[in-house]
């Protein structure tokens, strides 16, 4: 199924600093002033959710208080269960199942939204396995070893499943060239990989925190889940 891989690009965060926007918690939003009473500041909580994202070559900085601005460096690809189906069947006549899997992939990129209008109650992490992982601990006949995958993914979306997550990529990409990315994508969800359970979870903490801060709500209509 392949292989983790990293490949990195140091200038992103600091070209979009300098060509996108000021130094975060310069300009706060009135919301985000009146609440920053309770627990951190939006500028506390946004340097922390920076520190956090670090270890994956990430960014997360604030262009105009509440609009934040999160760009990643790296690339990931981890695998989430599609399905499960019967491998093999034993002398016994005992069933061994095994999972199909769908492979998904973090690109360098920049997602650009307000914090408003994320619904804090989409913020949460999962574990998830990465390629290698699945295959250097043959998850088919040890399951559990799931329990302890190498990465974890953080999913946020959008309050009513309004697109107005940005997403930018840096086109032409040369060393020692300023560049500024492109946005040419809107959605309604994105998501980040974490090498780290306890940041991913701390990172959660803290965006929900941010999230409230600027007003974000909960969808006024969430999906009800089906009857299978």
């Amino acid at each position: 199924m392949g292989t983790l891989r990293t490949s990195h690009f140091g200038l992103l965060a600091v070209v979009l600093l300098a060509m996108e926007a000021p130094l975060f918690g310069q300009d706060l939003s009135a919301t985000a002033s009146r609440n920053s009473q309770e627990g951190p500041t939006l500028q506390e909580t946004i340097a922390f959710m920076n520190k956090s994202v670090a270890p994956e070559r990430g960014y997360v900085t604030s262009a105009n208080g509440c609009e934040l601005y999160l760009t990643r460096n790296s690339r990931y690809l981890f695998g989430l269960v599609t399905s499960v189906y019967i491998k093999s069947k034993d002398e016994s006549g005992i069933e061994h199942y095994g999972f199909r899997w769908s492979i998904y992939e973090e690109t360098p990129r920049v997602a650009r939204f307000k914090l408003g209008a994320i619904d804090p109650d989409s913020i949460v992490s999962k574990a998830v396995p990465s390629p290698a992982f699945i295959k250097e601990h043959d998850v088919d006949e040890h399951p559990d070893e799931l329990k302890e995958s190498d990465l974890v993914v953080v999913n946020f979306s959008t309050a009513n499943s309004e697109k107005s997550i940005e997403i930018g990529t840096f086109k032409n990409l040369e060393v020692g060239k300023p560049v500024s990315p492109v946005f040419d994508q809107e959605k309604a969800l994105d998501f980040i990989v974490f090498e780290s359970k306890d940041r991913a979870e701390r990172f959660v903490t803290a965006f929900v925190h941010a999230v409230k801060m600027c007003g974000g709500k909960s969808s006024a209509f969430p999906p009800t889940p089906s009857t299978p």
